[in-house]
């Protein structure tokens, strides 16, 4: 019998690393995985086959194939389940197997039903971390409305979380910080609650990987007035996730804002296009820096001898004419 590791979280919350960490664990998480790109240069540790699957549902009920839907139970038509179980079939190919997919939050009773020995690796990241993320990856469904970002981390987490509370026996929920800072304890819970035998991964943590939103306070002030209830599920993760956070410095600024009066939904719209703007000037900003470093790379092969920045004695003909 194969033990079974489905890795879920909403999009943008660690979860490539969380199934990084578990691959060099022992977990199998499929031959053909999706390639990396600008936004996950390690890869995306996600099994082609289950990311096709969760994509052809979605399209089939005229929804995102991306996962960008607020819906609450999405139809999984039994040609489907025909087609999960022989996806199951072909990828249980080691002792402990799983995968990656974010869409798979969507479906997490589909999923659960099909493979009633199955658990689930949570994790979850704070809604302003989540939201900039997004920004900076540049999803178009987000350049006209700005506020689904935060909309859709509520519906993911939300999902997630009602599924921790019905089987807990079958869940390890964790913040990614967590994970990142007791990597080695928490691939011991995981061998406890499911007895199981992964090995502690040799890789250390890239910091530069998984950005960290700047103006933390100033991000966490604009969803608490806009979005409260993000900000009282993000507690109730917190106070049901595996192991106690070190850092819970973000309370500190949500309770010096308790007190304001929330604006309008139209307040909010102009209010996140802002952060969004800021977001796509700095991914443009990346954009031209390595299209720059592209340049000074062909003009170097193209002309060896020749320095690419000008010397001490140029910049001083420079002055001089």
């Amino acid at each position: 019998m194969s033990s079974v590791l489905i890795i879920v979280g909403m999009h943008r919350s660690g979860t490539s690393l969380t199934a990084s960490l578990l691959q060099s664990a022992g977990v199998h998480i499929g031959e053909q995985l999706l390639a990396a790109n600008s936004t996950n240069p390690k890869g995306h540790f996600e099994n082609i086959d289950f990311f096709e699957f969760h994509q052809s549902v979605l399209r089939s009920q005229s929804l995102y194939p991306e996962g960008w839907t607020l819906q609450d139970r999405i139809e999984v038509e039994p040609f489907y389940r025909e087609q999960a179980q022989q996806i199951i079939e072909r990828n249980q190919t080691s002792s402990i197997w799983g995968w990656k997919d974010p869409r798979t939050a969507l479906f997490l009773e589909f999923w659960a039903d099909l493979l009633p020995d199955a658990n689930f690796v949570m994790v979850y990241r704070s809604p302003w971390e989540v939201v900039d993320s997004l920004y900076r990856r540049g999803d178009p469904i987000l350049q006209q409305q700005p506020e689904l970002a935060i909309k859709y981390w509520l519906h993911y987490n939300r999902k997630i979380l009602s599924f921790y509370q019905q089987a807990s026996h079958r869940c390890l929920l964790a913040n990614i910080q967590t994970i990142i800072q007791s990597q080695s304890a928490w691939i011991e819970a995981i061998n406890q609650k499911f007895h199981i035998q992964l090995t502690v991964p040799e890789q250390q943590y890239d910091p530069t990987l998984l950005h960290t939103c700047q103006h933390k306070s100033y991000r966490i002030n604009l969803i608490h007035r806009y979005f409260p209830h993000a900000i009282e599920l993000y507690e109730k993760l917190e106070t049901t996730a595996w192991q106690e956070r070190i850092d819970q410095s973000w309370q500190q600024h949500r309770q010096q804002h308790r007190q304001q009066q929330l604006s309008n939904t139209g307040d909010a719209i102009w209010v996140f296009q802002d952060w969004l703007e800021l977001a796509n000037l700095k991914r443009q900003n990346q954009l031209l820096q390595e299209e720059l470093q592209q340049v000074k790379a062909k003009l170097a092969e193209a002309n060896p001898l020749q320095p690419i920045e000008p010397t001490d004695e140029q910049r001083r003909q420079n002055r001089q004419d």
